[in-house]
């Protein structure tokens, strides 16, 4: 995984930079799957969700394809109004019952959020 970010960043330029278009184009993107409990400003305890905020959008800038997943915690439906959609919603087998759940999606700058909801 260093080798295709370190091919990325040579793409893309220095971090804090906008990537040319056309040299992502030809450029391979590694996709980021990236699993956090934790996202400032819309729920964080601490340094966890600093990081959670503040990564995804430099690695996007690198040129990698980036999402984000977390629960869907009371408020942050709210929060984000508008910008959330549904994006798939399913039930799970769990035990002896079954869970209703739906992926909500979100645009942010630059990574893609996807919230589960379980309620």
């Amino acid at each position: 995984m260093k080798k295709q970010l370190d091919k990325i960043a040579a793409a893309g330029g220095e971090a804090g930079e906008k990537q040319d278009p056309a040299v992502s184009e030809k450029t391979d993107r590694i996709k980021i799957l990236y699993a956090t409990s934790e996202l400032a400003p819309y729920a964080y305890t601490g340094g966890l969700g600093d990081v959670s905020a503040s990564l995804p959008p430099c690695l996007g800038r690198l040129g990698a394809e980036i999402r984000v997943v977390m629960p869907c915690y009371r408020g942050i439906r709210e929060r984000l109004g508008d910008r959330l959609h549904s994006a798939a919603q399913f039930t799970v087998s769990l035990s002896w019952r079954r869970q209703d759940c739906e992926i909500l999606e979100a645009e942010m700058d630059g990574y893609i959020l996807y919230l589960v909801r379980c309620d």
